[in-house]
């Protein structure tokens, strides 16, 4: 997050070293905001986009769709968060 989102949004910056110190590489960024996109070029394994508008439930499809491609990136290796 940045500028006024960063009031109750984690930065990025800290976000990615954290991740990067604590996982390596074996880790995926999945973003469920609707509001903002993180740039896939930023996080090595790229960003998930899974827009779900703040607030809100996200359907049945997003739900599904997520579990998939988390399924998919957790069968891939015993070491990936």
């Amino acid at each position: 997050a940045d500028s006024l989102n960063s009031l109750f949004r984690n930065r990025f910056e800290a976000v990615r070293v954290y991740l990067q110190e604590r996982h390596d590489c074996n880790y995926k960024v999945f973003n469920l905001c609707d509001e903002y996109r993180y740039s896939d070029a930023k996080f090595p394994n790229g960003v998930v986009h899974i827009p779900v508008i703040d607030h809100e439930t996200p359907s049945m499809q997003q739900i599904f769709d997520f579990c998939a491609v988390a399924k998919e990136w957790m069968d891939g290796n015993q070491n990936r968060v």
